[in-house]
């Protein structure tokens, strides 16, 4: 038995008794009722009007949260309430089985602070990755490494083996950086229109690169605890680069990259859906590895870089059940 399931369990069960304490109906009707100004006292009204109907409901069914757990919940969905209609919503189910969702939006000026705040992370990510010593070439700038040359030794099986496995949600392996260039290449380019008004579920494709670093110490350490990554395109002009989730039920971005937008840029001979960076010297680039008629869902290849160096492999599925703004 994994030693941390206990713990996902309570978390779970904790999460499922807020969201069942009143019912998604009369969640989307307490919504309805609280005030959105900035104010202390109105914080203070929307507090009063939460833990009432969250008490009510505590007290009257059977194994929900106890009442100190409910005034505790109210007092958190009160200070949220300040961000309501724009920067947190509660969704009911939009498709068969799909539970309601926590969504949280932040306003632009949020992702300027969070830039600046982590800009010294930034700058040591962007030296890491542009003078890694185990780094190749850069991929569109080197002759040698052109789509026309590296294509003269393509093994098709391969590249076939290797998108089964990225489409597969159970399997891991870690391939050669080449081959999965030498798939990339082959792959059909995204448009803007594939990637704008969607939230994706992303998936590090490990290949000794530098986001290799970030899927062994800190992406599946935190997918223990039920926390999985993803990003969110709302217009071509505003977007998410990390989004994460818990649970699959409360979905909240980390502005520490700023924003993005999705641009088409030629990259490697063809123009790409390119998630642009306002602050960072990044682009990812993507192409369609599947459209939904292999796996059921809609995947993308994409590939970050900085400048001109590579910075690893991801896969990015379409979340449909999401809402995206």
């Amino acid at each position: 038995m994994d030693a941390l399931q206990p713990i996902n369990d309570t978390l779970k069960l904790l999460l499922n008794n807020i969201i069942k304490m009143t019912g998604v109906s009369n969640i989307h009707e307490l919504l309805s009722v609280v005030e959105r100004p900035f104010s202390f006292d109105v914080i203070i009204k929307n507090f009063k009007l939460l833990k009432d109907s969250l008490l009510s409901n505590a007290e009257s069914s059977s194994g929900l949260l106890p009442r100190h757990q409910a005034i505790g919940a109210a007092g958190a969905l009160a200070i949220f309430s300040i961000y309501s209609g724009y920067s947190i919503r509660l969704t009911s189910p939009k498709m068969e089985n799909s539970t309601s969702k926590i969504i949280i939006f932040f306003p632009n000026f949020v992702y300027t602070i969070g830039t600046s705040l982590f800009c010294g992370l930034n700058l040591l990510i962007n030296t890491c990755v542009y003078f890694s010593p185990f780094k190749l070439p850069a991929w569109d700038i080197d002759p040698n490494f052109s789509p026309a040359k590296i294509s003269n030794f393509v093994d098709t099986a391969r590249l076939n083996e290797i998108k089964r496995v990225i489409l597969s949600t159970n399997e891991f392996e870690r391939f050669n950086e080449i081959e999965l260039m030498q798939l990339f290449d082959t792959l059909k380019p995204a448009t803007q229109s594939d990637m704008v008004g969607r939230t994706w579920r992303g998936k590090i494709i490990n290949c000794y690169c530098f986001l290799d670093i970030a899927d062994i110490f800190i992406i599946r350490p935190l997918s223990y605890l039920g926390f999985k990554w993803g990003k969110r395109y709302r217009t071509k002009y505003t977007g998410d680069p990390l989004l994460f989730s818990w649970m699959d039920r409360i979905f909240f971005p980390l502005p520490l990259w700023g924003n993005v937008g999705i641009h088409e840029i030629v990259f490697r001979g063809k123009s790409n859906a390119t998630m642009v960076y306002d602050y960072q010297p990044w682009q990812d680039y993507f192409r369609v590895l599947d459209d939904g008629s292999v796996s059921g869902n809609i995947v993308m290849l994409g590939l970050w870089c900085t400048r001109e160096s590579n910075g690893g492999f991801f896969s990015l599925t379409y979340m449909p059940d999401v809402e995206t703004d």
